[in-house]
């Protein structure tokens, strides 16, 4: 039983599968997945830049039950040929219905138009498990050649204590520009210092953007999009009520956009900022850095502020095709330049597009002369004229192939780049059986004799060679030349006496081809610039039945050189001076003038004949009348080429001239500026003459000099800057001399600057010319105090040499020497206070003014109020020496009272702090001389008192005492007083000893004094 019910089960297997077959395909029969359209950017078509992003919608419908009705991925290729799919692993169906996705796709790198191919998959990662058929949209997708973004930079990496530092691609329109400080890169509250911008707070001036700030002008013209990057970091505590803040302006500062704030503690490491300056591209873009910090504790730091710039390559616009000769043999290959360029006609450096190079005739075959890759055949051999040919970088967009064609005939070349939807064709190029080859000179100078060779190849069909059966003397040919349009107006060549001109105008020329059959030499002679091809026919027919021609490669024909003269500034000529002592020339940033002119070829200047200056210089060469070029002046920066050296030259301003400036060959400058002190070598150059890599022109390397600066700015701490001193011990008397106190000298920094207002950092080593007394400095007045007669209390002052210590980067740390002040007149010497002195005592605030700077070579004259020095006070008293008179017996010693006193709230006191006043019994003047000459008890003073000791004379008598105040004496003269009533403080203490005993009155008998009790 078992058995038999296990072969019953075996039989119905096979009926089961063969159901379950059938109803499978039942299922796949009625099931489908269907791509029912598709559109790219929303269209049937769209046109975008090569590698652009485009959106792709699609529209599936799917049936069927199961897994046969899933939508889960789909396909995608643009191309002109079905190939392998991208997949894009979209949101799943597993539904019968109509669906529609929406994704990105890219286009192609290279630019065409391009089919877009569409699968919709069953699967996730579109694998053959189920597909609908392929849905194709015809030239769905054009695109054009990909722009490159171009980027410049203007940084300031501050390296450098300037305000002129240019560390980017381009430069800065401008120098930084401080406002509300100094104006100085380094002092004030803003300053460069450490490699950064140090922003310092405290009290905020008033200003446009409501603090000090730092700006400066970049040129952002032509750009299209910009960023303002930087570094910073914050020191100090900074409060809610502190900001740090950044602005923009795209109308050179007239209106200010605030793009950041700062506020609270930012953390003392640098870290990176970017904003989008794009909204404020203009030619006078500004940026501005300002500081609202309450707290000179608190500061912001800058460094490396840049302005990245970026604007859209130009694409391919189109080729230039420049054969060899358009004459050329079918003998001989001819080369062919090829090159990329935009529609500016600039060369196009990074292209590196494939492009189809054919000829008009079908003919010809193609090979490297000069190119980094290969031909596409190589070798080429099939003779049918074509060839591809893959740009490299490595190519910068030039590249020169030689095209040989055996064939008779006149031909153009075409080059088309498929992809960028680009085609040029060439000028038309004669290839013939008879033609002239000319060999130029290597050497094409205006001015020198070209040796130029003519050559006659022929090819009969079997052989090629050198025709030396055309051996004719005289041949009488026809030349001419093709400029091309190039400088149509300059001198025509010459060759001999005849002067060959612009075709289809010919002369006549006479050679010999008998000395060298086939073959013959002559000079081409210049007497100007220029570019042209040198054309050559024989039309005698006498050799051959039609005319022979020839043409040589393009020549052109460059100056010998720049001369650069008349370099003047005003009246003075260039002296050449490079050393510290040498004349000067002018000042640094100041506008000097020269005349540049490109010359023709002298030989006595070039003594091997190769184009080149071996002696002499330029200046004495003819000019020549038709040059234009872009041309350059320039100071050289190579070592020794300027001073002082060791040292950073400095830079030629303006001294570029465009090709439209020339006029005559000739250019004049008038606003030339060197910016530093010392002398530099100029150099000039014109590069690439007539778009020629090899026609650089170069001038004479001139020496200009000796520059000083153009003045002399001062900095300095201004308030607190120093500490008056005492002319006694913790306060002076009014009319005593006094100076600084010990090592409290005030200090202040002298900047030289060139005329532009930027700091010349070569006024270093032997060009500092400032000394220990470059500075004139003047103090004539308390700036608070005032006498008896309301008026300033006025100050004597003589200034002492100063210490001087040249910091080499431009600039001179002062410290104040042992200078002189004195509260009254420093003449007559009879007195030293002014009648209106006699006040109370007071604490002086004497403000010495830097009036003047000179170095004995440039003067800088400040404004008054300019540059005033706030030391802190010292203390003043009106001061007195004061005697009383004394009596005593004659038999002992007399003690008489001297003592110093000082005006205080109006009341004349002993001055106890006074122990300086020293008076000897030398300064004392005694009537009678000898009958009780006193001593000094103290010399000096002792908290205020002199005192005097009368020795006992022994006999009855007066000694009437002066203590001498005049200089010939104690020069105390500050101790005199108006003892005479006289308005004049001019007079000598006096005071009268008495010895003896007192009678009384002999009139009176009796006497008597009653006293109450109390």
């Amino acid at each position: 039983m078992l058995k038999s019910h296990k072969n019953r089960t075996v039989e119905r297997w096979p009926r089961l599968v063969a159901v379950l077959i059938v109803w499978l395909f039942a299922i796949d029969a009625n099931a489908a997945l269907v791509i029912n359209s598709a559109t790219v950017d929303g269209g049937a078509t769209t046109t975008v830049a090569a590698g652009s992003t485009i959106s792709l919608s699609i529209t599936v419908t799917s049936s069927g039950g199961g897994a046969s009705n899933d939508w889960f991925a789909t396909g995608w290729l643009i191309a002109n040929a079905s190939g392998p799919l991208a997949c894009v692993n979209h949101a799943d169906y597993s539904a019968s219905g109509t669906y529609t996705e929406t994704f990105n796709i890219t286009a192609p790198a290279t630019a065409g138009t391009f089919n877009v191919y569409l699968v919709a998959y069953r699967s996730d990662t579109c694998t053959s498990a189920g597909s609908s058929p392929q849905f194709v949209l015809a030239n769905a997708v054009i695109t054009t050649p990909a722009t490159i973004p171009v980027c410049e930079t203007f940084r300031d990496e501050f390296s450098t204590a300037a305000y002129n530092n240019q560390n980017g691609s381009f430069n800065w329109a401008t120098d930084w520009s401080e406002v509300g400080d100094d104006g100085t890169a380094t002092g004030g509250n803003i300053q460069v210092a450490s490699n950064s911008v140090r922003f310092r707070g405290g009290l905020q001036p008033a200003t446009p953007l409501n603090g000090r700030y730092l700006a400066r002008q970049a040129d952002l013209s032509g750009f299209t999009s910009a960023t303002l990057t930087f570094d910073y970091r914050e020191s100090g505590i900074w409060e809610p009520n502190d900001e740090f803040d950044i602005y923009a302006s795209a109308d050179g500062g007239s209106n200010w956009t605030l793009i950041q704030t700062f506020t609270d503690d930012q953390g003392g490491s640098f870290q990176p900022f970017s904003a989008d300056l794009t909204p404020y591209i203009a030619s006078n873009t500004r940026i501005a850095f300002v500081i609202r910090a309450d707290n000179a504790g608190e500061s912001f730091f800058i460094d490396n502020v840049q302005i990245e710039a970026c604007a859209a390559a130009v694409g391919l616009d189109h080729f230039t095709i420049t054969p060899a000769t358009t004459n050329a043999s079918t003998c001989l290959p001819n080369a062919i330049t090829i090159v990329a360029e935009d529609a500016s006609n600039n060369p196009i450096t990074n292209y590196t597009g494939t492009v189809n190079i054919g000829t008009s005739s079908g003919n010809g075959n193609w090979s490297v002369n000069d190119a980094d890759n290969v031909t596409n055949p190589n070798p080429d051999v099939d003779d049918d004229g074509a060839v591809d040919y893959g740009f490299l970088a490595s190519d910068a967009g030039e590249i020169i192939l030689d095209l040989t064609d055996t064939r008779a005939e006149t031909l153009t070349i075409s080059v088309s780049d498929a992809f960028a939807g680009v085609t040029s064709t060439s000028v038309a190029i004669s290839f013939a059986d008879n033609v002239f080859i000319i060999t130029e000179d290597p050497v094409q100078v205006a001015g020198r004799p070209q040796a130029m060779s003519i050559a006659l190849w022929t090819n009969d069909g079997s052989n090629c060679f050198i025709d030396t059966s055309y051996n004719y003397n005289p041949q009488i040919l026809e030349a001419s030349i093709d400029r091309g349009g190039v400088l149509p107006g300059a001198n025509d060549p010459a060759i001999g006496a005849v002067v060959i001109p612009q075709g289809p105008a010919s002369a006549a020329i006479t050679l010999d081809f008998s000395a060298m059959p086939g073959q013959a030499s002559f000079t081409l002679d210049s007497s100007d610039v220029g570019q042209y091809r040198l054309n050559i026919t024989d039309n005698s027919n006498v050799h051959s039945a039609g005319s022979i021609v020839g043409s040589s490669n393009i020549l052109t024909v460059r100056p010998f050189g720049i001369a650069v003269t008349g370099i003047r500034a005003g009246a003075i000529v260039n002296p050449g001076g490079s050393a510290p002592a040498d004349p000067i020339f002018t000042v640094a940033g100041g506008d000097f003038e020269a005349t540049v002119s490109a010359v023709l070829w002298d030989a006595a200047d070039d003594t091997d004949n190769d184009g080149v200056l071996d002696t002499g210089f330029f200046a004495n060469n003819v000019v020549a009348p038709s040059f234009a070029w872009d041309t350059t002046l320039a100071a050289s920066t190579a070592a020794a080429s300027y001073t002082p050296d060791p040292g950073t030259p400095g830079v030629l301003n303006n001294g570029n001239i465009l090709l439209a400036e020339f006029g005559g060959g000739s250019f004049n400058f008038t606003d030339l500026q060197y910016t530093e002190v010392g002398s530099f070598t100029l150099q000039s150059s014109a590069l690439d003459f007539l778009g020629v890599a090899s026609a650089d022109i170069a001038g004479d390397d001139i020496v200009v000099g000796r520059f000083i600066p153009a003045l002399f700015q001062v900095t300095h701490p201004g308030a607190n800057n120093g500490q008056l001193g005492e002319g006694c011990v913790g306060f002076s008397y009014i009319g005593q001399d006094f100076s600084y106190a010990a090592g409290m000298e005030p200090v202040f920094t002298v900047t030289a600057q060139n005329a532009l207002g930027a700091t010349t950092a070569q006024y270093r080593d032997g060009f500092v010319k400032l000394g220990a007394n470059s500075a004139t400095v003047v103090a004539t007045q308390d700036e608070v105090e005032v006498g008896t007669d309301a008026l300033p209390m006025l100050v004597s002052y003589a200034q002492a040499a100063m210490l001087d210590t040249p910091n080499n980067d431009g600039s001179v740390d002062y410290r104040f020497g042992a200078d002189t002040f004195r509260y009254g007149p420093a003449s007559p010497v009879s007195f030293a206070k002014y009648d209106n002195s006699e006040i109370d005592e007071y604490t002086g605030d004497i403000d010495p003014e830097i009036t003047a700077v000179s170095d004995g070579e440039v003067t800088t004259i400040y404004a008054a109020g300019t540059h005033k020095i706030n030391p802190d006070g010292n203390l003043n008293r009106f001061g007195r020496l004061n005697m009383k008179n004394a009596f005593g017996s004659e038999i002992s010693s007399l003690p008489m009272q001297v003592y110093v006193e000082y005006l205080d709230n109006g009341v004349y006191q002993k001055s106890m702090g006074d122990t300086c006043t020293a008076i000897s019994a030398a300064d004392l003047l005694n009537t009678p001389a000898a009958f009780s000459v006193p001593t000094v008890d103290n010399n000096p003073a002792a908290a205020g008192n002199v005192n005097y000791s009368y020795p006992a004379p022994g006999a009855n008598g007066t000694v009437n005492t002066i203590t001498r105040l005049d200089p010939a004496w104690a020069d105390q003269l500050w101790l005199r007083y108006d003892w005479n009533g006289d308005g004049v403080f001019d007079d000598d203490p006096n005071a009268t000893a008495t010895f003896g005993i007192f009678e009384g009155n002999e009139v009176q008998i009796y006497i008597q004094q009653r006293y109450e009790g109390l």
